[in-house]
């Protein structure tokens, strides 16, 4: 271990963190279904593909002639497609596919408190996202069972390698080496890490942000959480209208128990 630098606890996504969400069950949706695919571009186009129910297919085309197939067979998929990696095929891949096709920008934007930021009017089918907060909240759903998987440890091993290529350091001030941050860094290939990035970006805004914990109480799934991830890397658990879970809970308590009020019988 001699020359390796150290790292802690939160700072990587272990296979143990990510094989916990592995699941049996079928979360591959019917073709008419709404999904998203999550495209990381570049020499070869990695991508992943989920739903609501979780990520059930990753893998990796040398153009974009796989992904036309993959949208015409899910004829209500939505593509978040990364724009910094193939400048020229990805956007016509977007003319292509209108209005399902939208391009993503990955910064580091510490000014806002948003994750994603879409565009309005003539750029409506593009967004900007920070980069490093949504691989955080990725890796903290992981890590707390939020997000499944479908399939063995064997489909999704060689998945998991790109996320193990990314380890989390501080920032810290040259001059006053005062603590500013968290910075996830590649040591190898992240693209299939980008490509789930890409995907939970597209499920902000087209699966309600929902992240449903494996073998959750069948009451919670009417109430589908979406972390908010604030500068400071906080979190706080909203609806995906961003009302507090507690008030939204108190909600469905009262209508539940007005339904089943005998004086109504």
């Amino acid at each position: 271990m001699l020359g390796k630098p150290y790292v802690g606890g939160g700072n990587k996504l272990t296979w143990e963190m990510f094989a916990q969400n592995l699941t049996p069950e079928v979360l591959t949706p019917r073709d008419e279904e709404p999904m998203v695919i999550g495209i990381d571009t570049g020499l070869k186009l990695d991508y992943v593909m989920g739903c609501r129910e979780g990520l059930f297919f990753h893998g990796e085309a040398k153009d974009y002639d796989e992904l036309d197939t993959q949208m015409r067979r899910w004829k209500k998929a939505i593509a978040i497609v990364d724009c910094g990696g193939d400048l020229i095929g990805s956007r016509q891949f977007k003319e292509r596919w209108p209005g399902r096709v939208y391009l993503c920008f990955l910064s580091n934007d510490r000014k806002t408190e948003e994750l994603v930021k879409w565009g309005q009017n003539e750029e409506y089918h593009t967004c900007r996202a920070d980069r490093d907060r949504m691989i955080q909240l990725v890796v903290d759903e992981f890590r707390e069972r939020r997000i499944k998987v479908e399939g063995t440890e064997e489909d999704w091993h060689d998945y998991w390698v790109h996320w193990n290529a990314l380890t989390r350091i501080k920032i810290e001030d040259p001059k006053t080496m005062q603590h500013k941050g968290f910075k996830w860094v590649r040591s190898a290939a992240d693209h299939k890490a980008l490509a789930t990035v890409f995907w939970r970006v597209g499920m902000m805004r087209f699966g309600h942000g929902k992240a449903s914990f494996i073998g959750e109480d069948d009451f919670l799934k009417g109430i589908p959480v979406a972390p908010y991830v604030y500068a400071n890397q906080t979190i706080k658990p909203i609806t995906p209208t961003g009302q507090d879970i507690v008030q939204a809970t108190l909600q469905q308590l009262n209508q539940e128990a007005s339904n089943d009020d005998w004086r109504d019988v």
